[in-house]
């Protein structure tokens, strides 16, 4: 599966609805060298953008699972901010909407269990 992009991070947290953050621009997940200059567009740039992994197609457009978008979170904190990556991740758990020992498959399957385990293993005690 390969796309320019797909939507991911707050704009991801949004579309599931598990932040109070609405994003002011469309934060995009593209290949590292990939450049834009756009006031409505956020760009993520990504050495390994992992599109095999946790991307869905909507009508639309492309965009993160809901696991993938919350481990990008937590890669991603420097961006967004660990607080809103935590409760984003509390929140899907208090609606049911992920289980921790998915969050942990999803972390494995992108190679960043050992980056993310802390954050879990908080969360599951």
């Amino acid at each position: 599966m390969f796309c320019a992009g797909y939507i991911c991070l707050l704009s991801a947290l949004e579309h599931y609805h598990v932040t109070d953050h609405i994003p002011k621009q469309t934060w995009i997940l593209v290949p590292e060298p990939k450049r834009i200059s756009s006031n409505d567009l956020r760009l993520v740039r990504s050495r390994n953008p992992q599109w095999d992994i946790g991307i869905r197609k909507t009508k639309d457009y492309w965009i993160t699972t809901l696991e993938r978008t919350l481990i990008d979170c937590l890669i991603h904190k420097h961006l967004i901010g660990s607080q809103t990556a935590l409760e984003a991740i509390k929140t899907a758990l208090a609606q049911k909407k992920v289980k921790l020992g998915n969050l942990y498959d999803m972390a494995k399957k992108m190679g960043v269990e050992r980056r993310v385990h802390s954050y879990i293993e908080a969360l599951a005690a």
